[in-house]
């Protein structure tokens, strides 16, 4: 899409998902007229660090597109409620979309797609249409999407939602396989770690029958990512690190870790150039994409989402919803081992690629993390309702 309307005068049509997105929440709003909590605080939060950017940061259209990033958690943190109930009425939509990018990403070493390393220009700002890079010499397949990660996580998620409510073993491990394949294809090692990880947890759950033991243990191993995520990044303010790499596969493995070690994450956190900044942050936009396109000379990516939670909202509140999101996945017994699985899943793609990206710029994969941590009081509410409805029902 982006590729043929750049050449007509229909450019901005390139958003036009997006788009449709965010009016759909405000008539989500005025239809059903009640919100869950995560939603109420998720908001509360976000319209705070909207202000806190306006007053803060110099340009008002860089706290803007903070906020247009902001929009498929947002969408995510309303939609819980009708979305992870029920999540095998979307196994066909989730498989004609795993489909596509499967097939993009995996015909794309024998087809040369035209769009590859094109860009456009939208109110004067360059925008990639797909990204053409490589590493150590070896080409990172995108496939249809804009970044060969973008479409690694794309094929994680997919593939997690559809072995999580798939009842055919043979199409699970098919899929499953399939996923890792095209994961492969993108040379995008952190979702290929994550895709390693979440294929343990399958596997060990399937061994121990899912017992509370099992439930357990993976939930000490988030946490224990989790913690990596956060330590790690304070780490490089107080250690100066220099990781010397000679062999090649050394380098194909840990470069670009190293360079989050060296300085990604280091000049990240230096944004915060005051102490009272560390617990209010600089404001939505202060840092990732909303730099690229208006400060492009303090541009950093951050590669890590406890550090893009920290410039943006403070020390406190990042502290605070990664702990949230893992108290609602591993405390809530009202749902079934089904939906077990989907959700520890989806955060622990969250929190593990979270190490090595700041995940909130990525649509897909925080549009389901949204959901994830509103799922505890979704079904709640859900139940309610329904009870409610079948009272009504009744009196009639």
């Amino acid at each position: 899409m982006r590729y043929f309307l750049a050449r007509t005068d229909l450019t901005p049509l390139i958003y036009l998902p997006k788009v449709l997105v965010t009016l759909t929440i405000p008539i989500m709003l005025s239809v059903h007229g009640r919100v869950n909590r995560g939603f109420v605080i998720g908001v509360s939060i976000v319209a705070l660090a909207f202000m806190w950017g306006v007053l803060n940061l110099s340009s008002i259209d860089q706290v803007l597109f903070g906020l247009w990033v902001l929009v498929p958690l947002i969408y995510g943190l309303l939609v819980a409620t009708f979305v992870l109930d029920n999540p095998s009425a979307y196994k066909r939509i989730f498989m004609f979309l795993f489909a596509i990018t499967a097939l993009g990403v995996l015909l794309n070493p024998l087809l040369h797609y035209p769009w590859v390393g094109e860009t456009l220009d939208i109110g004067g700002v360059s925008v990639e249409v797909s990204r053409k890079w490589s590493t150590f010499g070896i080409d990172r397949y995108a496939g249809f999407s804009s970044a060969s990660f973008d479409a690694a996580s794309q094929l994680l998620v997919f593939a997690i939602w559809l072995v999580t409510t798939l009842r055919s073993k043979l199409y699970k491990f098919l899929l499953w396989m399939v996923a890792g394949a095209g994961i492969t294809l993108t040379t995008s090692k952190g979702p290929l770690v994550t895709y390693l990880l979440i294929t343990l947890f399958f596997i060990s759950g399937a061994l121990y029958r899912y017992r509370k033991s099992w439930r357990q243990l993976w939930t000490i191993v988030l946490s224990a990512i989790a913690t990596m995520m956060m330590l790690l990044p304070l780490s490089t303010l107080l250690v100066r690190y220099d990781l010397r790499i000679n062999s090649y596969t050394g380098k194909l493995l840990f470069a670009s870790f190293g360079d989050r070690l060296e300085w990604m994450w280091p000049d990240s956190l230096k944004l915060l150039k005051e102490p009272w900044q560390w617990i209010v942050g600089i404001g939505l936009g202060g840092i990732g994409a909303p730099q690229q396109y208006f400060d492009l000379t303090k541009y950093l990516a951050a590669d890590n989402l406890f550090v893009y939670l920290c410039v943006d909202f403070g020390i406190l509140i990042a502290i605070m919803l990664i702990v949230a999101i893992i108290y609602v996945v591993t405390k809530n017994t009202s749902y079934s081992t089904n939906q077990y699985q989907l959700v520890f899943a989806i955060v622990l793609a969250t929190i593990s690629y979270g190490v090595v990206s700041n995940v909130i710029e990525n649509p897909v994969l925080v549009l389901f993390a949204a959901m994830a941590l509103t799922v505890s009081r979704s079904r709640r509410m859900h139940l309610m309702n329904k009870h409610m409805h079948i009272h009504l029902d009744t009196n009639k």
